[in-house]
């Protein structure tokens, strides 16, 4: 006798045979058809008609109607069969809510991996939505580490020096101070409120720069001092 398997275990099985397919290098059909035989059905398709079928009722009133479409999950939603577990995307699956704190995965970037699947979410089409949907307002785990993140940048913005505002606005320039002021926007640990040249130069310093960083810091911010506090 098959063994009787839910809609959650349906869609776990799903993104089993896609790790499947991706560690083995094979044709996502060929790892279906593995799982499927593993729960021992013939094919992929014989376990897909299989589930929960003696629970299915033979009609259903127009009012209870679920939506069909598949639940599409964002790193860190709460599952929808199992309040105990979240999604990660990074693990491609289900787990408990402490998984996302113990260490095992960088906790800023883990919520910045929430910030840009949300972001790409919303941005897909009516077409590539017609067969997935996400609740509005789902549970999610790292909902507070979110709020922390965007209160941490909106502090981290108003506390911008005028000469930092001035640095980053040079990014396009061909030169050492164009290459100085991309390396500035992409150090995320870098003094933006800092205003002092020494203090500045004391950083770059203590982070090994080269001897030519050091001159385009100093000639930027002769640069900044002659163009006059307006430009910050």
């Amino acid at each position: 006798m098959k063994p009787t398997i839910s809609l959650a275990q349906l869609e776990q099985l799903r993104r089993n045979a896609k790790r499947l397919a991706r560690g083995k290098c094979i044709p996502l059909h060929a790892a279906q058809a593995r799982i499927a035989a593993d729960c021992g059905y013939r094919n992929w398709s014989q376990l897909v008609r299989g589930v929960d079928s003696a629970k299915v009722p033979t009609r259903v009133p127009a009012a209870s109607l679920i939506d069909a479409r598949t639940r599409h999950y964002l790193h860190g939603d709460q599952s929808e069969t199992d309040a105990a577990q979240y999604f990660c995307v990074m693990c491609d699956q289900m787990v408990p809510a402490e998984h996302f704190f113990d260490g095992m995965h960088d906790r800023e970037k883990s919520v910045e991996r929430y910030l840009r699947s949300a972001l790409n979410f919303e941005t897909w089409s009516p077409a590539e939505l017609r067969n997935l949907r996400r609740p509005d307002n789902p549970t999610n785990v790292l909902s507070e580490d979110v709020a922390a993140y965007h209160e941490a940048r909106v502090a981290k913005e108003a506390s911008r020096s005028p000469f930092n505002r001035w640095i980053l606005r040079q990014i396009n320039r061909d030169e050492p101070i164009g290459d100085l002021a991309r390396d500035v926007k992409s150090d995320r640990d870098f003094p933006v409120s800092e205003a002092s040249l020494e203090e500045l130069i004391d950083y770059l310093s203590s982070q090994g720069a080269v001897d030519g960083a050091i001159r385009a810091m100093r000639d930027a911010h002769a640069e900044f001092l002659k163009c006059g506090p307006q430009v910050g």
